[in-house]
């Protein structure tokens, strides 16, 4: 069997593994792509890390040949089910020609295992996967379906519910709008009954107003009439008074008549028909006991 080659990313040679040296940097390079970078540029071609003289170290690997790869592969295989991607198939396809290339390039031939597992993912896995994705995509687009489906249903379902919730709320709406109107109306009649309450009240206040200017008149005219009452009740006073007075001095000449007529006896005829003419009877008659006397010596000497 020949031995495993590697690949130089500098030179591009294919060189055993112990003609390799792995950097600090983690890079392998082979010793003579070293050696020439030590002496010209001492950085990693890579990664332009620092390169010092003694840093590359040998690599430790152990090579496997490819058969054993194969089987580790074709055990992967049988492990993957339905989910499994389809595209992590059709890698694993991939990679199991790669692997038998580079078997038979390397060792000249193909493990058998290998063959049939390639096969097995050509005419059955990969068509079956296949087919899984399509029944899968189908199936989700089913539940999306579905999904929406029930959407729907849950929607329809809210809508028979908020239909019910508008129903009630409607016949409440009609309920408070009778109540509205009727509290409008039940408001304009105290508002009318207000007003006609302000109505009966302002008319009693004009009433009353109109009531206490008659008053004012009345008690103006009472005062007035009783201040006249009062005048002509002084006036009568004072008459009373005067005529009193007066009367008192018609008495006072009545008896100094008297007295002059008894004086002077053959005037006293004259003299009664001058009194009767100048003084009232009411006076003669009250006047003093003289004219009695005198009446009656007359009324002897007839």
């Amino acid at each position: 069997m020949t031995t495993p080659r590697c690949h130089c990313d500098i030179c591009l040679s294919e060189l055993p593994i112990e003609s390799f040296r792995r950097l600090k940097c983690g890079h392998c390079l082979c010793t003579t792509c070293i050696v020439g970078i030590l002496k010209t540029r001492p950085v990693c071609p890579q990664c332009r890390a620092p390169v010092r003289e003694k840093e590359p170290q040998p690599i430790y690997l152990t090579i496997v040949g490819t058969k054993p790869i194969a089987l580790v592969v074709t055990e992967g295989i049988d492990q993957m089910d339905a989910e499994t991607k389809l595209i992590s198939v059709r890698a694993a396809e991939r990679k199991l020609r790669q692997v038998a290339d580079e078997q038979k390039r390397v060792c000249g031939e193909t493990v058998p295992e290998l063959l049939r597992a390639i096969e097995d993912f050509k005419v059955r896995i990969t068509p079956m996967f296949a087919k899984t994705r399509s029944q899968q995509t189908e199936i989700e687009a089913l539940k999306q379906k579905l999904g929406e489906a029930e959407a729907m249903r849950e929607q329809a379902e809210r809508a028979t519910a908020l239909s019910g919730e508008l129903a009630i709320l409607r016949a409440d709406q009609v309920t408070r709008v009778s109540e509205l109107k009727d509290a409008y109306m039940k408001r304009d009649r105290e508002r009318a009954r207000a007003d006609a309450a302000d109505a009966q009240v302002l008319r009693a206040q004009r009433l009353e107003a109109e009531a206490q200017t008659e008053v004012r008149k009345l008690k103006g005219f009472l005062e007035r009439g009783t201040e006249d009452r009062h005048g002509q009740k002084n006036k009568i006073i004072t008459l009373q008074k005067d005529k009193a007075d007066l009367e008192q001095q018609v008495q006072g000449l009545m008896g100094e008549l008297w007295e002059l007529r008894n004086q002077a006896p053959a005037r006293s005829d004259y003299t009664d028909l001058e009194l009767e003419d100048t003084f009232p009877s009411e006076y003669s008659e009250n006047s003093s006991p003289h004219r009695a006397s005198g009446s009656r010596s007359r009324d002897a000497c007839v």
